[in-house]
């Protein structure tokens, strides 16, 4: 009895809904609103002035922290996974698949030796280890777009 009073109620509350007409729609009435609102912008200190996060070295500059040490290993291992045929070369050989696949499954040793190469520069930044795989596997002779859509691929499931 009480499945059958609350579907009738709901079938009910339905059908006037449809027919019924919204309070929005019965009366429409134009609101005009105003606003002004005023932006200061003020400029940060001299950038020089700002801290940094690097020392200098023998002239050249290494930045400090867990974060870039985090990438150096991971690319690291990467490259040692790559080299020795790791989950990763099958998981990016699936995701790129056909001719592209191949030719990464192909150049693996490329791009382990492209990111040893970024390991001994420093840039852990995810286009420059794009940047370096591409070069890397257009002169081992891979297209130009082809390299760079591996190296793009490649960089998403790795890092």
């Amino acid at each position: 009895m009480f499945k059958k009073l609350l579907l009738a109620t709901s079938a009910l509350t339905f059908s006037l809904s449809l027919v019924l007409p919204l309070d929005g729609h019965a009366k429409a009435q134009e609101v005009t609103l105003q606003a002004q609102q005023e932006v200061t912008y003020q400029t940060p200190v001299k950038l020089s002035e700002l801290p940094t996060n690097t020392t200098e070295q023998s002239g050249e500059f290494h930045t400090n922290g867990i974060k870039k040490w985090i990438a150096k290993e991971a690319m690291k291992a990467t490259a040692s996974a790559l080299r020795h045929g790791g989950r990763i070369v099958g998981e990016v050989v699936d995701e790129l698949g056909g001719s592209a696949g191949k030719t990464f499954a192909k150049h693996t040793d490329d791009v382990a030796d492209a990111l040893d190469e970024l390991v001994k520069r420093g840039d852990v930044v995810e286009d420059a280890i794009i940047d370096t795989v591409s070069s890397y596997l257009i002169d081992a002779g891979v297209k130009s777009s082809t390299a760079r859509t591996i190296a793009s691929v490649f960089t998403f499931l790795a890092f």
